[in-house]
């Protein structure tokens, strides 16, 4: 869905984050060299990759990157913290994970938890005493050119959701790639939403409510201002700003 909105409106501003905006095809070219830097340290279709980032641009290409590998993303609430974080990573089953550094410590249950996997990228990694993990500025620095978007298995997982846990131990919720269609298209054939509106989202991506965005985003061409996380006047800000 994102390479045939970067066809069809390559300069249209898919994007705002933080005062920053994305265009479609800037989108596609960032998570193509993330998607080629990914398979290059292994990852294929059906590998898990654990995402415990904050609302940000890093987690939006993440997520684009790593379905257009055919893999599936497992996004972890950001609010969380060690010994249960540690659980939902140990049940998640990865192949790698990419997280913030600015949501974990050194002594952080986290890191011992992952040390094994093939893939541990972090952003801004200067925060961390361990010289192990792999930048994401590394990531993004890999040259695409040869690079080829595979073929996607709609039966594959595509995502695994944890519920909260408020009333029994978290459980995974996995979508194949065929569930992430079906909501986009019934919006878009009842008039809803519409490739020149504007979305905001003050929802966690590690929620189905806010991942509904980025799938609006990609599949119907919509423009998505993210925050970072709710906070009500910077929401009616944005409404003002943004002609939402």
């Amino acid at each position: 869905m994102l390479r045939q909105m970067a066809s069809q409106h390559p300069d249209k501003r898919a994007l705002f984050f933080q005062g920053q905006a994305y265009t479609f095809v800037e989108l596609e070219q960032e998570a193509r060299r993330l998607a080629s830097a990914l398979q290059a340290y292994g990852v294929r279709a059906g590998d898990r990759i654990v995402l415990y980032l904050r609302n940000s641009y890093e987690l939006v290409l993440s997520l684009l990157a790593i379905w257009g590998l055919g893999a599936c993303a497992v996004p972890l609430d950001a609010r969380l913290r060690d010994r249960g974080l540690a659980k939902l990573v140990r049940l998640a089953r990865p192949r790698g994970i990419i997280f913030d550094s600015a949501l974990v410590g050194d002594e952080s249950e986290l890191l011992s938890e992952v040390r094994s996997l093939p893939l541990r990228a972090v952003v801004s990694p200067a925060s961390l005493s361990d010289s192990s993990l792999l930048a994401w500025t590394k990531l993004l620095h890999r040259e695409a050119a040869n690079f080829v978007w595979p073929d996607i298995d709609e039966e594959a997982s595509s995502l695994i959701i944890f519920t909260s846990g408020s009333t029994a131990s978290p459980k995974g919720v996995e979508w194949s790639f065929r569930n992430l269609d079906p909501g986009v298209r019934v919006i878009t054939e009842m008039g809803l939403v519409s490739s020149s509106d504007v979305l905001l989202c003050g929802l966690p991506l590690s929620h189905s409510g806010g991942l509904a965005y980025v799938q609006l985003m990609i599949g119907v061409g919509a423009t998505l201002v993210l925050m970072r996380e709710f906070r009500p006047l910077e929401f009616l800000r944005n409404i003002e700003q943004y002609r939402v």
